[in-house]
């Protein structure tokens, strides 16, 4: 998402911009990893580095729109997240026995697919 979403940083040729980006994304690790590991162990540094990534990508684009406005598709984008997360949720949701753990999953990830795709299918023209 950082490097699709900041390509108005490349064409401005503002490459000042990246450190600050990747301080900022760093600041959130640590600061996330701080918080995060002492009550939830490895799975806070997990999330933690994924906050950081979140934070990286999100101001990342933000500079970069400001920069050289990009007209992303934030409908569709924001339709993927959505599918996504419910993919994610259906993934948590599943039953702990393997067999039909892997059924509820593999459902779940081939529903996320053809939603996505649907998502993604170009605008009908009339």
């Amino acid at each position: 998402a950082f490097l699709l979403g900041s390509v108005g940083i490349g064409i401005t040729r503002s490459a000042r911009y990246y450190p600050l980006v990747t301080a900022v994304s760093a600041a959130v690790n640590i600061g996330a990893n701080l918080l995060l590991i002492p009550r939830f162990g490895p799975l806070g540094a997990a999330w933690a580095t994924v906050a950081s990534y979140a934070a990286m990508a999100g101001f990342g684009i933000f500079l970069s729109q400001r920069l050289w406005p990009v007209p992303f598709e934030w409908g569709r984008l924001g339709r993927l997240v959505a599918i996504a997360g419910g993919v994610l949720g259906v993934g948590w949701a599943a039953p702990a026995a393997l067999l039909p753990g892997l059924v509820w999953k593999g459902v779940g990830l081939l529903s996320g697919l053809g939603l996505g795709a649907l998502a993604l299918r170009p605008a009908q023209r009339t």
